[in-house]
């Protein structure tokens, strides 16, 4: 199964900006978050979505963890993905993207959004190591 970045964006139901301003509530997740150097935050209705969008980021070799966030009683996933929604006008030199799947011979990420760039920069799965 092949899942894009629309498809990615529909799975979650809210996302957040992740880091060192969480360590107060990161006994509310379990196991507790003890790694703040991830970027993005995703929160999951049901744990099938959470597996769902934990092998899209895999398939690209894009880094992930989950935990279960007993304050909003849905799973949390951390990652240095960013959906399309959450990207702004800032630099996203170093943010991943999901390969679309390739139509013919080309061998492109193609945006699925019309105010999103056509084609991306940068590549999927050249990430930090961390899993």
């Amino acid at each position: 199964m092949n899942l894009t970045n629309e498809d990615f964006m529909h799975l979650h139901n809210t996302s957040m900006e992740w880091g060192e301003h969480w360590k107060e509530q990161a006994e509310r997740f379990e196991p507790t978050v003890t790694d703040f150097e991830w970027r993005w935050a995703y929160w999951f209705d049901s744990y099938s979505a959470l597996l769902l969008a934990r092998q899209a980021l895999e398939q690209q070799d894009i880094p992930s963890r989950s935990f279960w966030d007993m304050a909003s009683r849905e799973w949390m996933l951390l990652t240095d993905y960013e959906s399309y929604e959450s990207k702004g006008d800032e630099d996203d030199s170093d943010v991943y993207t999901i390969k679309e799947e390739s139509k013919g011979d080309e061998d492109e990420e193609e945006s699925i959004c019309p105010d999103c760039r056509a084609t991306m920069a940068q590549g999927a799965g050249k990430g930090k190591g961390r899993r």
